[in-house]
C-alpha cells in the first residue's frame, strides 16, 4: 500500500525548518556561548531542538503557513535540529569573549 501524495513531506521543508527556526538558532547560539567546554555543545543543541520542536508544535495547532504538514514528520525536523543545532552553538561557543 503506498502513501498519498499529499501525504508525503518533502525533504527539502524538513532541511528548511531545521535550518531556519528562530527559536533553535536562539537557544542553540546564546546556551552555546554560555558553554564553558566543548562537551557541553550537545546539551545546547538539545535545547535548541526541544525549543524549535515547541515552536513548530505550536505553530502546526494554530494552523500558522504550512506547518501542519511538516509537523508528521516531527522526527526528522527533530533529528535534523540536533545536528544544527550542534552547528549554532559550536558558532556561539567559537565567538564568545572572555575565553581562557
Amino acid at each position: 500500500m503506498t502513501p498519498d501524495p499529499e501525504s508525503i513531506v518533502p525533504l527539502f521543508e524538513v532541511v528548511l525548518y531545521a535550518l531556519l527556526n528562530p527559536a533553535l538558532i536562539g537557544v542553540a547560539f546564546f546556551t552555546g556561548r554560555k558553554a564553558d567546554e566543548p562537551a557541553k555543545l550537545m546539551i545546547a543543541a538539545f535545547a535548541g531542538a526541544v525549543a524549535g520542536f515547541v515552536l513548530l508544535y505550536i505553530a502546526a495547532w494554530i494552523g500558522v503557513l504550512d506547518a501542519p504538514r511538516v509537523a508528521r514528520a516531527a522526527a526528522g525536523v527533530f533529528v535534523l535540529s540536533l545536528l544544527t543545532g550542534l552547528a549554532y552553538a559550536w558558532i556561539g561557543f567559537r565567538t564568545r569573549r572572555g575565553r581562557e
